[in-house]
């Protein structure tokens, strides 16, 4: 079974192959998740467990789900005045409980990471302290910085 994740503008849709037991495929089944929270973002961790997406929204965190799209909880990564831009998993750096490193890119640019699946966050203060940040920007609109 294959499985795709697209990212609207008012939901997250989850898109499942089907096929009978002769691998003759039957069409595709589609579930709409996270509705009203404006998804902008979406990584896979497949080395820790394959079933496991994180989800970035627009002002409505960081969101994911440990069977492969079918229900969602919200992470403990609290963002104020923050907007999620971007997600993603590290294929090298993992934590103690061997999951794999998340990072998240928000506007206005901050970096938060986290070592363990998202139970706990680290801010990366050093990337804002950068000679150059002031002069950051992101199409097509100038006046906001972000991270990808």
């Amino acid at each position: 079974m294959t499985i795709l994740f697209a990212a609207m503008e008012n939901s997250l849709l989850v898109l499942e192959s089907s096929s009978n037991g002769d691998n003759v495929d039957n069409g595709w089944k589609v579930n709409e998740q996270l509705k009203g929270l404006h998804p902008t973002a979406i990584a896979i961790d497949p080395q820790k467990n394959s079933n496991r997406v994180y989800c970035g929204t627009w002002n409505d965190g960081l969101w994911k789900t440990d069977n492969s799209g079918q229900t969602w909880e919200k992470t403990l990564l609290t963002i104020s005045n923050a907007n999620i831009t971007s997600v993603s998993v590290s294929p090298i750096e993992k934590g103690e409980d061997r999951f794999n490193t998340v990072f998240v890119g928000t506007e206005p640019s901050i970096i938060f990471s986290s070592s363990d699946g998202g139970q706990t966050w680290e801010k990366i203060d050093g990337f804002n302290k950068l000679e150059s940040s002031s002069t950051w920007s992101f199409p097509p609109r100038p006046w906001a910085n972000h991270v990808r």
